[in-house]
């Protein structure tokens, strides 16, 4: 919230448009690569990871290599399938058909995976573990004592306050960069109040640590479905946030049927959209100024995190601008001295 007050939300506007692109095809192409063992029922790793290490010395290409020999069958027909519909969704034959518009695919994904889930059977069986798994309360009761309470008594520890504000400034720079790249996203070209999101998130987070609850962050993986299903405002977000909070709630056990690999299904075609191949030619065809940062970002962020492949990425953005403003500058330079008039004893062959 102090970020917020301190109008920090102006450090997202030095981040070069090559480096938010970057991002944008790097998380793409992370969804596709760490969600395929999913797809196909290797879970060895939670499905929201999106680091290169996914720990025990397995990487994401590791994990690809395990995923090939070691999947399950049943997982790999529903994640198959659920890539089916989606695909299908998008068919110029399936889009002049109005009512079936009016499902959106991922929901349809989910009905489809949860039918498929409980009628496979034999060798197509899958394993509990290869489904959503949340806790289950049996009464609003029972959903609040899930909720754990922080032990205020530890507020003076400088751990906790060192802890704190290691979060509050690396999820604060998360969100301004997420909020770069969704604004590119938006078909109505709006600019995002930064200043405002960082309050917001500040408020947010202080609301969820006090119920147990994890720090968070904007996201270009949820924003991008937003704006995907054609949302026009915030109230878009918020309502996401409450039908989420509705079903954990009220819906538990219906949740727990959905097959993982439906879901991944949902986050690879995500990550497509996110990495298509002409946004790529695009920035190839703008020069090495412009293409040298956008490959530099997308390889870094594959290779360590988030967070870790911008600051990079944005290191070599910058030196590209210096660069190509310094030569500007240079070739400024010449030009003017080019032009200069000759004194009256200066002749032709002088000159």
């Amino acid at each position: 919230m102090a970020l917020g007050f301190a109008r920090a939300g102006m450090l997202g506007d030095y981040v070069p448009n090559a480096v938010i692109k970057g991002m944008l095809a790097a998380i793409g192409i992370i969804l596709i690569l760490k969600q395929l063992p999913h797809l196909v029922g290797y879970d060895s790793d939670f499905e929201g990871d999106e680091n290169f290490s996914s720990g025990g010395g397995e990487n994401t290409f590791s994990t690809l290599l395990h995923a090939a020999s070691a999947f399950s069958p049943a997982a790999a027909v529903i994640g198959l399938a659920s890539l089916a519909i989606l695909v299908a969704w998008e068919l110029p034959a399936v889009k002049r058909v109005k009512t079936l518009q009016l499902l959106p695919a991922p929901l349809v994904v989910v009905a489809v995976g949860i039918l498929l889930g409980a009628s496979l059977q034999g060798a197509y069986t899958l394993a509990p573990e290869h489904f959503v798994n949340l806790p289950v309360a049996g009464s609003l009761t029972g959903f609040v004592d899930l909720l754990s309470f922080p032990d205020i008594s530890q507020i003076g520890l400088p751990a906790v306050w060192t802890s704190g504000i290691t979060l509050a400034i690396v999820a604060s720079l998360e969100t301004l960069l997420s909020i770069e790249a969704v604004d590119k996203l938006d078909p109505y070209k709006r600019v995002t109040p930064t200043d405002r999101e960082l309050k917001a998130q500040g408020a947010g987070n202080i609301v969820s640590g006090l119920l147990g609850g994890l720090p968070v962050t904007s996201v270009i993986v949820r924003s991008s479905a937003n704006v995907n299903a054609g949302a026009r405002s915030r109230l878009s977000a918020v309502l996401h946030g409450v039908l989420m909070l509705a079903s954990v709630i009220a819906i538990p056990a219906l949740l727990n049927r959905i097959p993982l690999s439906a879901l991944a299904a949902i986050l690879i075609f995500t990550g497509y959209k996110l990495a298509k191949w002409p946004m790529i030619r695009e920035f190839y065809g703008k020069g090495w100024d412009q293409f040298i940062p956008f490959a530099v970002t997308i390889v870094a962020i594959l290779l360590t995190d988030l967070l870790t492949g911008i600051l990079i990425g944005i290191f070599i953005g910058l030196f590209f601008v210096m660069r190509s403003n310094f030569r500007s500058a240079s070739s400024s330079s010449y030009a003017a001295t080019s032009a200069r008039p000759c004194s009256s004893s200066t002749t032709r062959t002088d000159i």
